[in-house]
């Protein structure tokens, strides 16, 4: 019985530049994420055991973790499959010729304010009641996720007074976050592939509409 992992990875496109008609430094990111697991088959006892123990081994687990810690690993990956949707619209209005920078800064506002939000709630999941491996392997998760909010605040000011160096320099701080999330991911998927196998995980990934070679697999 298969189950997809437990929480979202996020194999991240090299970031490029990309041309735009008012001056900006943006990258483009192609975001693809793992759904959260529920169970496998026809689900049951056996489902919820087996989506209990892959959740345990991505975060690095030696025992299967405890509902409240599985269903935080589930919240937290939900999390951060929902900070998908407001980072790409970033970029696309961010990249788009047509938009103006007037009408542009107040809808970036309302994305930033969103994933604070999201952000706000992993952080919720990680408590002092938390099974350390979960905390261990989820906080540097949300550190990255404060880089990557500081950098989109940064360029949202840099665009406001058309400073193109601030541009520069907020797209390098956010394009140095998404490129440390992609090496957590990678650790993740190492820890799958430890218990699972390769074949199995590429399974799990392929099940997703992820590129196995995204990982080496």
């Amino acid at each position: 019985m298969t189950v997809p992992p437990a929480h979202p990875v996020h194999p991240v496109q090299p970031v490029h530049p990309v041309r735009r008609a008012r001056p900006a430094a943006t990258v483009a990111v192609l975001v693809a994420l793992l759904a959260t697991a529920c169970g496998g088959g026809s689900g049951g006892a056996a489902g919820t055991t087996d989506a209990a123990r892959l959740a345990s081994v991505s975060v690095g687990s030696d025992v299967v973790l405890g509902p409240a810690d599985v269903t935080a690993v589930n919240v937290v990956g939900l999390d951060l499959q929902t900070l998908a949707a407001p980072l790409r619209s970033w970029w696309v209005g961010l990249n788009d010729p047509e938009l103006p920078a007037a009408d542009w800064l107040p809808q970036a506002d309302r994305l930033l304010a969103d994933m604070r939000t999201t952000v706000a709630h992993i952080e919720s999941q990680l408590g002092p009641g938390r099974d350390r491996t979960v905390r261990d392997a989820y906080a540097p998760y949300l550190a990255r996720w404060r880089e990557i909010l500081a950098a989109l605040e940064a360029l949202r000011t840099a665009v406001s007074l058309d400073d193109l160096v601030a541009q520069q320099r907020a797209t390098t701080a956010y394009n140095e976050a998404v490129r440390a999330v992609r090496r957590l991911d990678e650790k993740r998927v190492a820890r799958v592939v430890a218990v699972y196998g390769e074949a199995e995980t590429r399974r799990f990934l392929t099940a997703q509409g992820i590129d196995p070679a995204a990982f080496g697999l």
